[in-house]
């Protein structure tokens, strides 16, 4: 939204914090049971669980719908440097989900195609960025995701999908039937407990934010475009060019 726009990249990091931490807070136990998630015939049974999933994909794609508005070249950087500062302060806030939740949107094809639009963004920002990435890269099971927000103080919000991925890997395991003395269930139900209890432990602790509620509810009601939309304006903003 507009009025969003004249909000300083912290307050907007704080209050989105705000947000993403209630949608984690509503997340029950048994949401993450059973790949109910991700199954059609018991995503009823999950529904914090992928309203959670819902507000970080929306998230996303209204920072990429911010980035895409703008005609001029220019004003596309500064967006793009205005988001490189919050998901900075969403590191500082120990928002994981936030943070990522920026870079998935920088990453989004028919963002990071803008390559004139990229040229213009400083150094000092790219730098910054290439930092966050490699904090929420894949290599080594996110190691080094991992290893921050285990040692981070809390209040801190978890990246979901790290943890649900991990939970379908145990789930679709369980059937393995290669032992009468029942270890290997045992073993995968304990991982499973500790995977869960490691999420539960974010819910317990609240960040002393003040809410402002003209911005909350601004955040509330995010508009975007589709990935097909993205990818259509994408060209218009910046055609290919021919071959040769």
């Amino acid at each position: 939204t507009q009025s969003t726009w004249a909000l300083p990249a912290e307050e907007v990091a704080r209050q989105l914090t705000l947000l993403d931490f209630e949608m984690l807070r509503k997340i029950r136990g048994e949401e993450l049971c059973g790949q109910s998630w991700c199954k059609a015939h018991l995503r009823h049974l999950a529904p914090n669980l992928r309203a959670a999933t819902a507000h970080f994909e929306g998230v996303s794609f209204w920072i990429a719908t911010a980035i895409m508005l703008p005609e001029a070249k220019a004003a596309r950087a500064e967006i793009i440097s205005w988001f490189v500062d919050i998901a900075g302060y969403f590191r500082a806030l120990n928002n994981f989900s936030g943070l990522q939740s920026v870079l998935a949107a920088l990453a989004i094809s028919a963002i990071a195609r803008l390559t004139q639009t990229w040229e213009l963004v400083p150094e000092a920002t790219m730098l910054r960025k290439a930092a966050l990435d490699q904090l929420m890269g894949q290599e080594m099971n996110c190691k080094r995701y991992r290893d921050a927000i285990r040692s981070a103080p809390l209040p801190a919000i978890p990246f979901l999908a790290v943890y649900t991925g991990q939970l379908v890997k145990l789930d679709e395991g369980g059937n393995d039937e290669r032992t009468e003395t029942g270890c290997i269930k045992f073993f995968k139900f304990n991982k499973t407990l500790e995977t869960i209890q490691e999420i539960q432990q974010y819910q317990q602790v609240p960040y002393a934010i003040v809410p402002v509620p003209a911005v909350q509810a601004a955040l509330r009601t995010l508009a975007f475009k589709t990935a097909e939309e993205l990818h259509d304006l994408s060209l218009v903003r910046e055609p290919r060019r021919a071959a040769g």
